[in-house]
């Protein structure tokens, strides 16, 4: 009985979709993002393991987990553990004083309404040669260029659970991350 249910919802969920005169957004995966500003790095894997060696299902059979990448030459311990096949690296200066800051996405959700939610960790520099790490989450993540600044949007569902919020946010000279702006998102292109 249950299974018969579940069929009839599934049919009714396509239905409704089929029938829509737009198309639902469509997001870019947050670790294969390409923006010229924002430029994608190579990912070294630091005393990666392979924890699925008996695994016999995708996604992440064969594929290494670490909290330490090394990424140019520089060695980053994350406050997490990765998998290689979900982590992506970018390299920009987000906050414009002349060095390079960056940005860690890793993949976190991967079924039904949370698929490509991601944790964000950004490596921002601060004056006097140091970096602090920001980390947030992001139903979906891009980045523009605006006001000739480098920004990161992060799309988020509102309290409703029915609109999505686009924010995009700005790095200060201190390292801050400040809201530049912020707006409703159309679910519907």
């Amino acid at each position: 009985m249950k299974s018969k249910f579940m069929l009839f919802i599934l049919c009714c969920c396509t239905t409704m979709l089929a029938a829509a005169d737009e198309p639902l957004r469509s997001f870019p995966w947050p670790t294969e993002l390409e923006y010229e500003f924002l430029p994608k790095r190579k990912i070294e894997m630091v005393n990666g393991v392979v924890k699925n060696t008996d695994a016999r299902a995708l996604p992440d059979i064969d594929e290494k987990y670490s909290s330490e990448l090394r990424v140019d030459g520089r060695l980053f311990t994350l406050p997490f553990e990765v998998c290689e096949k979900f982590v992506a690296c970018y390299r920009a200066d987000l906050n414009c004083d002349g060095v390079q800051d960056y940005v860690f996405v890793h993949v976190v959700g991967l079924n039904g309404r949370f698929t490509g939610y991601c944790k964000v960790l950004v490596y921002i520099s601060l004056p006097g040669g140091r970096h602090d790490r920001l980390l947030f989450g992001a139903m979906h993540l891009e980045a523009v260029m605006e006001e000739g600044r480098p920004m990161l949007v992060k799309y988020d569902w509102s309290d409703d659970d029915i609109t999505l919020i686009r924010q995009v946010y700005e790095f200060d000279a201190k390292g801050r991350m400040r809201l530049h702006k912020a707006e409703a998102a159309p679910v519907w292109k």
